[in-house]
């Protein structure tokens, strides 16, 4: 350590550089190096490559409180806080790999009394130095900038907080400076006032809402608040909205750090409501005074004795006594004796806080001698030092008892009699839920009381479908109807599943609503009758029409068929024999003229030739020689070469998941004569260059399909023609259905979809 000078290399050291042929000033380097360090505010420390301490400077001691010789030997790690230490291991580490990036880190160190203490530490690679062979580390204590650098991150902290507080207070906060002028307004006030902050700061409060300070004026406010410092009491203002807010409100003065008076602060908390209830109170307290005095409720109040304690004037009015003549009575002298039991266990139960019942009705002695029904209830303020007594409420329930006992016998009578009918009875109260129901529902329904009572009729184990198929919403249940529009419904068919029985029941429905005088909605009578049968009978009707109309149909069929059949051949056996007589003529005259004659003969004979042909085509059409021998697909085959022929088409005739093995003759003839009338269509009015004949079936349905790429139509305007009806009449022979999907300028695909098993 005697060339301690070279530690002027040290980086950030603060140690004075000392290169050769410049020494230090005076005598005695070593005294001059050793004061430098001694005195140094940085302490010193020397260690090895693995940070074991080899020399300490005696400024460590000023700094952690240790000995140097506490210190020598020991490794300096040791001394790190455990959540620094991979900090210091890091950066002392890349000081000795001389690739250290950062000149300083801040971590905590042990002091000698067990404290940490912040610093600032350098390290300084001296291992190549040949007089020191060391790493150097420096340190000073930094603990004050920390407590200054976290008490201004704490103070930024702070002033978040109190600005989210001033912002979420129940209060309303506003500043202005010493002129009164806004400077501040929280979130609380715009609430209140419905005027936005940036709207009014920097103008005078006073020119801002309406306000009063009474009995002061704004002036007289600002006067105590600058002599005294505060004021308080009551004002209030009046919002954007008009509506009048009442505030007990705090003004005082705002000062800044060293006590100058910089604006005022005012404060108030919104007392609208307290006010509204203080004036309604002071209303109502003689309205309940008098409601008391005037009840139609008898009220009492006993103690834990069962002594009478306090009698209401009503009570004369019920029970005849005058309130002085029950103080001090035994509550239970009053009640009869087979009502006794259970009045006392009411009452004990109510004082033990363990009471279920809402009320009781028993008879109780008039002053008279007769005993009236009433309806009693109690309520236990034994712990409110105000009453500390069982409040006792009863009215005079005879008449409704009265009427309860007729309205059971008249309940008994209306269950008696709505078992016994035939039509099926449900009554449902104003939520739709049953609550009533006759023997006639359950057997129609095929259920127990217990599965159909409490539930609605939106219960979707009923499946309840309309007579067309489609589902029963609930919404178009009479019930629920009824419910809505207070109004009756009547005769809603409806079909009913029923699992048990794996089958429909068909009712008709009415639904009947039960209002008072008030035209509230007491409950819903709802009746059904079974009306399975008759539709059973008037479908067997409508299919019976439905096959007269079919046979009706299928005889003109086949009469139009016999009549082509008796036209195909008399064109075919008949005309044409007398057409290629003539011809055979034509053909001897032409051998035997000459000149214009034989020029006339021979385009007769071409035009002859022509009508034959035509003749025996339109022969083949009203009876196709294929169909019966050669079968459906080689008539269409047929079909499809004669308009090949005769039009310029491109025609696709595809069959091959078609079958017509087992197929019966009536039903190819209609699917041929369908394809004849659909291709006549398209010719006529499709204007299309492509047609496509698809011919598909499987063990359910035969399906034809006949597309093109003509012009289209609209299907929703289109009047159908002779030729669509018949298309689908000819379908309907067979239950079968007819699909046309067309539009505009996309051409037509018309599909003919046969059943081949009829479903039951």
């Amino acid at each position: 350590m005697d060339n301690i000078g070279d530690a002027g290399h040290f980086r950030g050291s603060g140690v004075i550089n000392n290169p050769p042929g410049n020494p230090v000033p005076g005598t005695g380097d070593e005294l001059f190096y050793r004061n430098l360090i001694t005195d140094s505010l940085d302490g010193l420390l020397l260690t090895d490559e693995k940070g074991d301490i080899s020399f300490v400077s005696p400024s460590v001691t000023n700094i952690l409180g240790y000995q140097v010789s506490e210190l020598l030997g020991r490794n300096m790690f040791n001394y790190v806080h455990p959540e620094d230490l991979q900090q210091g291991i890091a950066a002392f580490e890349a000081e000795v790999k001389m690739a250290a990036a950062v000149k300083f880190i801040n971590i905590r160190l042990l002091k000698k009394n067990n404290d940490w203490l912040w610093c600032i530490v350098r390290g300084h690679n001296m291992l190549h130095n040949p007089h020191i062979g060391k790493i150097g580390i420096y340190f000073y204590d930094d603990s004050i900038r920390k407590q200054t650098e976290e008490a201004l991150i704490e103070g930024e902290k702070r002033f978040r907080t109190q600005a989210t507080i001033l912002n979420n207070v129940t209060d309303v906060i506003v500043t202005t400076d010493l002129n009164r002028v806004i400077t501040s307004w929280n979130k609380v006030t715009e609430k209140l006032t419905g005027i936005a902050e940036e709207e009014v700061v920097g103008k005078p409060f006073r020119d801002v809402v309406y306000s009063d300070f009474s009995p002061y004026t704004h002036d007289q406010v600002a006067d105590i608040v600058f002599s005294e410092g505060v004021w308080r009491g009551e004002m209030f203002f009046i919002s954007s909205t008009g509506e009048k807010r009442n505030l007990l409100h705090t003004i005082s003065l705002l000062q800044d750090n060293h006590g100058n008076n910089i604006g005022l602060l005012g404060v108030g908390k919104d007392i609208t409501a307290r006010k509204k209830a203080e004036a309604k109170l002071q209303e109502s307290e003689l309205f309940y005074r008098n409601l008391i005095a005037h009840s139609l409720d008898g009220i009492i109040m006993a103690n834990g004795k069962e002594e009478i304690t306090y009698c209401a004037p009503s009570v004369k009015k019920l029970a005849g006594y005058e309130p002085d003549q029950l103080l001090g009575q035994n509550l239970f002298g009053f009640v009869h004796p087979d009502d006794v039991e259970s009045a006392r266990t009411a009452f004990k139960l109510e004082i033990s806080k363990e009471s279920v019942l809402k009320y009781l009705l028993i008879r109780l002695k008039h002053s008279s001698g007769n005993w009236i029904w009433c309806s009693v209830r109690g309520h236990n303020l034994l712990s409110n030092p105000a009453f500390n007594a069982v409040v006792i409420y009863f009215t005079d329930d005879t008449g409704r008892k009265e009427i309860e006992d007729k309205l059971r016998k008249s309940e008994q009578h209306f269950r008696s009699l709505i078992y016994n009918l035939k039509q099926g009875v449900i009554l449902q109260d104003a939520g739709g839920r049953m609550i009533v129901c006759n023997q006639a529902v359950l057997d129609m329904m095929d259920l127990t009381e217990e599965q159909l009572l409490g539930t609605t009729p939106s219960d979707p184990r009923r499946n309840i479908i309309h007579e067309d198929g489609r589902n029963f919403p609930a919404s178009e249940h009479p019930v629920p109807l009824a419910i809505k529009t207070r109004q009756p419904v009547r005769d809603v068919i409806m079909g009913v599943y029923r699992p048990r029985k794996g089958d429909r029941v068909w009712l008709l429905a009415n639904a009947e609503p039960v209002l008072d005088a008030e035209n509230t909605l007491l409950n819903v009578i709802c009746s059904f009758t079974d009306i399975t049968e008759q539709r059973r009978l008037s479908q067997e009707l409508i299919e019976q029409e439905v096959q007269k109309q079919k046979q009706l149909t299928q005889a003109t069929i086949d009469g139009q068929e016999k009549e082509r059949q008796e036209i195909g051949k008399e064109l075919h056996d008949n005309i044409n024999q007398h057409l290629n007589t003539t011809r055979l003529y034509l053909e001897v005259a032409r051998e035997k003229a000459t000149g214009e004659v034989l020029e006339m003969i021979t385009l007769s004979h071409r035009n002859l030739t022509a009508i034959v042909n035509e003749i025996r085509h339109l022969s083949q059409s009203l009876v196709p020689p294929t169909l019966g021998d050669l079968g459906l697909v080689e008539s269409v085959h047929e079909l499809c070469d004669s308009i090949k022929r005769a039009y310029p088409f491109n025609i696709d005739f595809l069959y091959r998941h078609f079958d017509e093995e087992g197929l019966p003759d009536n039903l190819k003839l209609m699917l041929f004569r369908i394809t004849q009338e659909q291709v006549n269509n398209i010719v006529r009015h499709a204007h299309a260059k492509t047609i496509q004949i698809k011919l598909q079936s499987d063990a359910e349905y035969v399906i034809l399909t006949l597309a093109d790429d003509g012009v289209g139509f609209n299907p929703d305007s289109y009047k159908k023609g002779l030729g669509f009806n018949n298309i689908s009449s000819r379908a309907a022979l067979f239950n079968g259905k007819v699909e046309i999907d067309a539009a505009l300028g996309y051409g037509c695909a018309l599909s003919v979809i046969i059943p081949l098993v009829t479903n039951p």
